[in-house]
């Protein structure tokens, strides 16, 4: 797979899972050629990973893939798992910003219907765990929207609004880099744009296009 190119989307929820899956792509790595824009493998789940396999993400152009919308991906719920895990193992889960300031690639994604679908609940959790918080809601939204187009080597086509590539977009009922924090996940989506064609209306939006017969 590594040598036609392909990436791998690996399930990996333990920390024997994760460096078991960085050493089978470490091994096809230097048993293929190809650089590491080429090898765009991803890790996902993520709960548990040894802080010293963090850096063989970045190091293997391996891309870390977090879901945090659900409630037992919480910091506060961790306390269900200390029986298992014990108090520092529990504690230590979903380390999102330790990865990101390693310097890998972090995108976010739903598990849906495991947890919530909705990408305005995992951009709100993204910017709530206190210190394993991403940074900003820029790079939470940058994680679920320009990194994950690059993770399906899309980046060229969407992933962000530019000259020349496809007008996807949503319309939004609030703007969430002015809201509180706890009220992002309560955004509604007005309208959908996908590839420049309309897909979705709300009844709201529709009431609004009589009004202002705009779009």
């Amino acid at each position: 797979i590594n040598a036609e190119y392909m990436g791998m989307h690996i399930h990996t929820v333990g920390d024997r899972a994760v460096r078991e899956s960085l050493d089978a792509i470490e091994i096809a790595i230097r048993n293929n050629t190809g650089g590491p824009e080429y090898r765009r493998h991803r890790l996902t789940h993520l709960w548990l990973v040894d802080p010293a396999d963090v850096p063989r993400f970045k190091a293997n152009n391996v891309i870390a893939d977090y879901q945090v919308s659900g409630e037992g991906a919480r910091p506060k719920n961790y306390r269900w798992e200390i029986d298992r895990l014990g108090k520092k193992r529990a504690q230590s889960m979903l380390q999102m910003r330790t990865m990101f300031e390693s310097g890998a690639t972090v995108t976010l994604s739903s598990d849906f219907d495991v947890s919530p679908l909705s990408p305005f609940l995992s951009l709100q959790h993204a910017v709530s765990r206190k210190q394993q918080s991403l940074p900003s809601l820029h790079e939470a939204l940058k994680a679920m929207t320009l990194n994950a187009a690059y993770l399906m080597r899309q980046e060229r086509f969407t992933g962000s609004l530019e000259v020349g590539k496809m007008a996807d977009m949503v319309v939004v009922d609030q703007n969430i880099l002015c809201v509180p924090k706890r009220m992002i996940g309560k955004t509604k989506v007005h309208l959908t744009v996908l590839g420049g064609d309309k897909v979705y209306a709300s009844k709201k939006w529709k009431e609004l296009q009589e009004e202002n017969a705009w779009y």
